[in-house]
């Protein structure tokens, strides 16, 4: 027990609370702009309240046991498959990820905008061959008749566990939540408090 104490998780566990919102019990309309609106006016309200100093949307919780996962295709080869998540801005300020270059997401990631996406330093070292990776590309296939689509890596972050706190850290892309054009219907959201 005193090793699984010890372990470096990447992100900072003291402090967080974790809650999911049912947008159907408050009546949330499925149109894909109006439910993205409601869920930004949610965090708003949750970033307002005395004692909680930072809040962010997340797809999947990290060392929850649940897990994405997705082939990713770099210059028109398979790579390999990656580890997923949807998150919103704030999200590695929240959690204590440091940004090692790049930025993090913002307002004007959107389902208007293109696509952009933020990776960890397993992904740069075993996907990119350590080679920077801001500005670079990759592609996600999406589905037979769907195109592709191709995501520009705008930062880099630290390593954090994904799956569990014993396994060995993973390739992990960040994905903007509101370009997520699917996005579910019961949002979880991650607060700091003091």
């Amino acid at each position: 027990m005193r090793n699984l104490n010890t372990l470096d998780a990447g992100f900072q566990q003291n402090g967080v609370l974790i809650t999911s919102i049912d947008m159907t019990v408050l009546q949330v309309p499925e149109n894909e702009n109006q439910r993205q609106m409601a869920k930004k006016q949610i965090l708003d309200r949750l970033r307002t309240i005395p004692g909680v100093q930072e809040a962010a949307e997340t797809v999947m919780v990290p060392i929850s046991g649940n897990s994405w996962n997705e082939f990713v295709l770099i210059d028109q080869e398979l790579k390999a498959l990656s580890n997923f998540n949807a998150v919103s801005d704030n999200y590695f300020k929240t959690l204590e990820i440091p940004i090692i270059m790049g930025r993090d997401f913002d307002n004007h990631d959107n389902l208007s905008s293109p696509r952009v996406a933020i990776i960890n330093e397993s992904f740069k070292r075993k996907l990119l061959h350590d080679k920077n990776p801001i500005g670079k590309t990759f592609r996600l296939q999406v589905g037979h008749e769907d195109k592709d689509h191709i995501y520009e890596i705008v930062g880099l972050v630290k390593d954090t566990k994904y799956l569990e706190l014993k396994e060995d850290f993973r390739p992990i892309v960040y994905l903007p939540q509101y370009q997520n054009d699917k996005s579910d219907m019961s949002p979880t959201f991650i607060l700091r408090s003091n």
